[in-house]
Order: structure tokens, then sequence, then C-alpha cells
């Protein structure tokens, strides 16, 4: 993202009333394929709430939630698959939740924009990537 181009997205904080969103996202065919259950989601989502490994966050375009993001610090976490990567390190997990969403470009701007304001806030060194749609991993 270059510095002149507006926000795009907003990202705020996963709130209780978002859970039945969320169930319904989870469900999704294109989402509930990189996800388990929903019934044993949520509660995860529900814990990390108020971790200290995890930020699960609302992604929203014009006021519309429209996907679910996930930062964590792979080292905060016991045997987590990353821990080989440098400190500093933040992992990131996105869902579109709108089936009609995906395929358009959402994903990859928002990582665009989340990482441009990571590194602006000067919170992060350096990024890897899973991302629920696409199930590849790259560094940003």
């Amino acid at each position: 993202m270059l510095p002149d181009q507006p926000l795009r997205y907003h990202f705020r904080d996963v709130r209780r009333e978002d859970f039945p969103l969320l169930g319904h996202w989870l469900a999704e065919p294109h989402v509930a394929r990189w996800w388990g259950n929903r019934e044993e989601e949520l509660p995860g989502i529900e814990e990390a709430m108020t971790s200290v490994e995890t930020r699960p966050l609302m992604v929203e375009l014009d006021g519309t939630p429209i996907a679910y993001l996930q930062c964590y610090d792979p080292h905060l976490e016991e045997d987590h698959p990353y821990q080989d990567q440098p400190p500093g390190t933040l992992g990131i997990d996105i869902s579109i939740g709108n089936p009609d969403l995906t395929g358009r470009g959402h994903g990859s701007a928002i990582i665009r924009q989340f990482c441009a304001e990571l590194f602006a806030a000067s919170t992060a060194r350096r990024h890897r990537s899973r991302s629920g749609q696409y199930a590849s991993h790259s560094r940003l």
C-alpha cells in the first residue's frame, strides 16, 4: 500500500456480538475447509479475545464486516510450526466471510493494508501469512 492511498479497510477487535456472523462464516464451505467445526472454533476465538499471543479482528469495508483476521506471535504458542522464524515475526490468518466477496482482491489488499499499518506503528518487522482462502504461505 502506497503512503498516499486512502485506507480502505477498518480493523477492529472482535466483540461478542460478532459471534453469530462468525459462526455463519465458519459454516461457509470456502471458510470451513480451512477451519474446524464452528462449535469448536468459536470458543477458540473467544479465548483469543483475552490472550496475549493472538489478536482476533473483524475487517470492515464501508462499516460492514467482510472478513475475520487474526494476528499472532508464533513464539508465544507452545509447539507452533512457525517458531523457527526470527523473533518479531507475526502470523496472519484471514478468511473472507461472504463467498461473493472472494476472488475480488480483498484478501491481498487487506493483508497489504494491515501489514502497512503494523509497520507504520513499528510493532512488527516481518510477517508470515496463512491465507485461509488460498492456503499458501508467504513472507510479506
